[in-house]
């Protein structure tokens, strides 16, 4: 596996793209989420990044070493990333969820990492309710493993999840509702168009 810094397919605005990420990304995702909160005179600034960091994800895949290295964390299990929420929005999903809501779409990056132990400390003492999103890993598929000691793996933005199972965990203080979810195909090939999507905030990594 050539780790992202080590890629020679990738241009020098792609890679600046990818610090940035590493660096803030939470920022750019409130800028996705609603455009409009960012002052017209930095909104070139941040287009130019977003078409780089399209660029550099849309470039990259998961290959075998790096799904390896996630079912190495995950003690040989399964490959799966992780991503959280508490509060309000939890609540919003798990509502939708319960109304019959199968796909759900985020205008922002998706990071998620492999580490569902982060996931959870980070949402166990938040407020409830909560939820541990878990998504499968599979060789091939259109992703960015950034790595680091969460084994980050970002996904698209506008990436359509389909929820397969839902099931209930037990935190620290408490319980999580655990969502299993899987990618849907690219629009434009069918599939379940009840979709939830917009502003939601995730715990467990930034964004």
């Amino acid at each position: 596996m050539v780790f992202w810094a080590e890629r020679r397919d990738l241009s020098n605005r792609e890679m600046d793209a990818i610090r940035e990420w590493i660096r803030s990304g939470h920022g750019v995702n409130v800028y996705l989420r609603d455009p409009g909160q960012l002052p017209p005179e930095y909104r070139t600034g941040m287009r130019a990044y977003v078409r780089a960091l399209d660029s550099a994800i849309y470039r990259s895949r998961l290959d075998r070493e790096s799904v390896d290295r996630i079912r190495a964390v995950q003690g040989g299990r399964a490959p799966q990333v992780f991503r959280g929420m508490a509060g309000p929005d939890a609540g919003a999903v798990l509502e939708r969820v319960r109304t019959g809501v199968e796909r759900f779409r985020d205008a922002g990056y998706q990071p998620f990492t492999a580490r569902r132990d982060v996931v959870t400390e980070c949402i166990w003492s938040a407020a409830e309710p909560r939820v541990v999103f878990a998504v499968p890993c599979t060789v091939g598929e259109t992703a960015l493993y950034i790595g680091g000691s969460d084994h980050e793996v970002i996904f698209p933005r506008n990436t359509a999840w389909r929820v397969r199972s839902t099931e209930e965990i037990v935190l620290a203080d408490g319980v999580a509702t655990l969502v299993r979810m899987g990618r849907e195909p690219a629009e434009g090939q069918g599939g379940e168009r009840r979709t939830a999507g917009g502003g939601v905030r995730w715990a467990g990594v930034k964004g």
